[in-house]
This record gives structure tokens, C-alpha cells and sequence, in this order.
């Protein structure tokens, strides 16, 4: 891991307390190979991704393991961090848009919403949209939004990746739900049934949409109707929450 030669180091990496930069760069490398392989592609060459609240890994990954990708976009309520990227990356594949939006963990002084402001980007352009980071910290009038706002931007038949926070203990023992019950000496059959359990929730209260929490049924219901058809959800593991599957209808 420590071999690894990053093409540059970033102050904005997330999670930068728990992992290093070098971790997080190949946990990326470890996504995008579960993205592919769970939206029907060897790699991303010949794709025109979308990366909704990218952060800096994917770029990072990209370029450090010489990923083949088409084009690359980047969008993020980061401001500073998206001029960051601006300045930093040379490679012509990769653009970078600032989405200047309100959201109340990462960009809490913003005037405008996502009601109000669509994303920066043309539509129709792109064959996969990805989002992690991303439905983790919206609330559910967000959540919805986004998943029109990103199927606006889908070509026909492109698909579309995320990772949320699902209200439920798992098989994997990954999930943000499994730690707590474990920390609590509590297990699968502590929990309740599902339709006794809150629709939506936010995980850490302290800090608003740090953990949004969906019931299934509920994440189910806001993507219904939205443009997209769920293909698959896989269960947490080590790198990322719930992955939602799905592709434009």
C-alpha cells in the first residue's frame, strides 16, 4: 500500500481521520471494481462517468493505477475543493463542476437548493452516475430529487450506482446499523420489523445528515417513480454502505 505513488496529495480527502490518503485511494480502486462488475463492465474505458459529491479517490485512483476511463466528471458542494481539483488535474479526460447547494453537513451557508438548482451538468451525457457520499447525508426530499436530477443526465439504458444507509442488520456485519447493534450486545432477531421501524432517521442527531438513515421499504419508494428501476441491492462490505443498483427506464 505504502508503494502506492498518489499524483497528488489532497487536504479534503473524507474519512481522512479514520484512513490514510493511501487507504482511501485503494478502497477506490476496490469501488470502481464493484461498480463495474455490478453495472456490467470490465472497466470504465469507453464510459463517460458521473461522480456526484466526488471528493478526491476516484480521481486519485484513477490516475494512480492508470485506470482506463472515457471522461470523467466531478461534482461537488465542496467549493474549495473543486478548485482544488480545477487546478491540480491536467488530464483532459476529468472536468470538475461546483454545485453550490445547500446541504447542511457539507455546505450549510448555501442559498440555493437542489430544488432550485439542477445539476451543472449537460444532460443526456453520461452512461454512469455514481453517488457515494452522496444519498448518505440527504434528507428524503433530497434523495428523491437527486435521483431525478441524475436521470436527467443519463443516456438511455445508463446506470446508476450509490451507496445509503439502510436501517437493518445484515449478513455482511459491514453496515452502519450492524456496528451499532453490535456494539449493544444485540443481534438480528433484537431488531424490530420493518414496518415498525421509522421511515426515515438520522443516525447520529447531533449531527444533522451525517448518517440519513432509510428504512428498505422507504428507499424503495423514493426511487420508485424516478426515472431509474432498481436492478440490485447488495448488503454493506468493508469499503461502502447498501449499493443500490439501478438503471435509467
Amino acid at each position: 500500500m505504502g508503494d502506492l505513488a498518489l499524483p497528488f496529495n489532497s487536504p479534503f480527502g473524507r474519512n481522512a481521520g479514520q484512513l490514510s490518503e493511501q487507504e482511501l485511494v485503494v478502497n477506490a480502486r476496490e469501488l470502481i471494481a464493484a461498480m463495474c462488475e455490478a453495472t456490467e463492465r470490465v472497466d470504465l474505458g469507453g464510459t463517460d462517468l458521473l461522480d456526484v459529491g466526488c471528493g478526491v479517490r476516484f480521481t486519485q485512483a484513477i490516475l494512480a493505477n492508470d485506470l482506463p476511463v472515457g471522461s470523467y466528471t466531478g461534482v461537488d458542494v465542496f467549493g474549495r475543493l473543486v478548485e482544488f481539483l480545477n487546478q491540480t488535474v491536467t488530464d483532459a479526460r476529468f472536468t470538475y463542476h461546483h454545485h453550490d447547494v445547500l446541504n447542511a453537513l457539507y455546505n450549510p451557508e448555501a442559498s440555493e437548493t437542489l430544488a432550485t438548482s439542477p445539476l451543472p451538468c449537460p444532460d443526456a451525457s453520461y452512461d454512469l452516475i455514481c453517488g457515494f457520499s452522496l444519498f448518505t447525508h440527504l434528507a428524503p426530499a433530497d434523495f428523491r430529487l437527486m435521483l431525478e436530477r441524475t436521470r436527467v443526465l443519463a443516456r438511455p439504458g445508463a446506470w446508476l450506482y450509490f451507496t445509503a444507509f439502510v436501517d437493518e442488520v445484515t449478513a455482511s456485519g459491514e453496515g452502519f446499523v450492524d456496528r451499532y447493534f453490535s456494539a449493544m450486545g444485540l443481534g438480528a432477531e433484537d431488531q424490530l420489523p420493518e414496518a415498525e421501524r421509522p421511515r426515515y432517521r438520522e443516525g447520529n442527531p447531533e449531527v444533522p445528515l451525517d448518517v440519513s438513515l432509510y428504512s428498505r421499504s422507504h428507499a424503495m419508494e423514493l426511487i420508485e417513480g424516478s426515472g431509474w428501476q432498481v436492478v440490485a441491492v447488495h448488503d454493506p462490505a468493508r469499503t461502502a454502505q447498501h449499493q443500490f443498483v439501478c438503471r435509467a427506464d
